[in-house]
């Protein structure tokens, strides 16, 4: 969106930058879906004017709102034009909203050009929102975890290529002998399917989705439905079209995706390298490489 095109709609300048930084963020990238974002969005900020809830109904007005709430004028006449009131009253004790204390109606009444409502929205908005990857400490845990996972952003597909003995070592309880392993041995689409195939965790259910969905990306993104949620994130058809997770741009992309959902910031603000490894790779394989990669990162972030 440009300038003339904000001007042209009656919208303040201000909403520029902000504007167009939430269509970057959120994947609302065609003229279709901006127009009905800013359709609704002026509906209900008075064309980006009013970024808060106005609660000062009169005693006619809430009986014609929330009759449900306020049935008559007797009742509806001890709310009247008072803000705080009203709020706890139509949005307090509402589970729908998560508002279970005290207050609640009113603390988190409506805000912000969609009128953000409830302390369910406020806490998973505020969540989603502070899940940025913004200091020299997060950056360095993400590089460093990446430069392991990829060689250095250099392998951006699970090398599955494994011997008898490394099976064996790797998947113990998949393949317990020799017998077993020298059937699957450097045949990394049966490996797939054998090691990743109909696991539910991954969400592979169909035949074949352990090798269509093995790692790919940074972070070597695993299993349906991995893909699936990713895809439908970034706006791309990862399940149809796994190959587009070797792309620079998805390869991060998927891997930041993958961090946010793990909520593995708040881990390396205290500095916690096990836990990130143990959530990025189910157990602490090559912990120490991370970590040193981690401290080398820190270092030369910080410079």
């Amino acid at each position: 969106m440009n300038i003339e095109q904000l001007q042209a709609l009656g919208i303040d300048p201000k909403w520029l930058k902000p504007l167009n930084d939430t269509f970057a963020k959120y994947g609302i990238d065609t003229p279709k879906r901006q127009a009905a974002f800013i359709g609704q969005c002026q509906h209900e900020s008075g064309n980006f004017k009013t970024l808060e809830e106005n609660l000062h109904y009169s005693a006619g007005a809430l009986m014609r709102v929330w009759p449900s709430r306020f049935p008559d004028a007797a009742t509806a006449e001890k709310y009247a034009n008072n803000p705080q009131a009203i709020a706890n009253k139509v949005y307090g004790g509402r589970a729908d909203l998560g508002n279970t204390e005290d207050g609640d109606g009113w603390k988190f009444h409506g805000r912000g050009v969609i009128q953000l409502t409830g302390r369910s929205n406020y806490t998973v908005c505020g969540q989603a929102l502070s899940q940025r990857i913004d200091t020299p400490k997060r950056q360095a845990a993400f590089i460093g975890q990446c430069q392991h996972e990829s060689g250095n952003f250099k392998t951006l597909e699970e090398n599955l290529h494994y011997s008898a003995g490394a099976l064996m070592r790797v998947w113990s309880s998949r393949f317990p002998d020799v017998a077993t392993a020298e059937k699957y041995a450097n045949n990394p689409q049966a490996i797939a399917n054998k090691v990743y195939g109909g696991r539910a965790d991954l969400g592979n259910t169909e035949d074949g989705d352990g090798w269509k969905f093995h790692g790919r990306g940074v972070i070597q993104l695993t299993g349906r439905s991995n893909y699936t949620v990713c895809g439908q994130a970034l706006s791309q058809p990862f399940i149809t079209q796994p190959e587009l997770l070797l792309e620079p741009e998805w390869a991060c992309m998927s891997a930041g995706w993958f961090w946010n959902k793990r909520n593995l910031n708040d881990l390396a603000d205290n500095e916690s390298w096990e836990l990130i490894t143990k959530r990025i790779n189910g157990g602490v394989l090559g912990l120490q490489d991370r970590i040193d990669k981690t401290h080398k990162a820190m270092d030369i972030l910080a410079m």
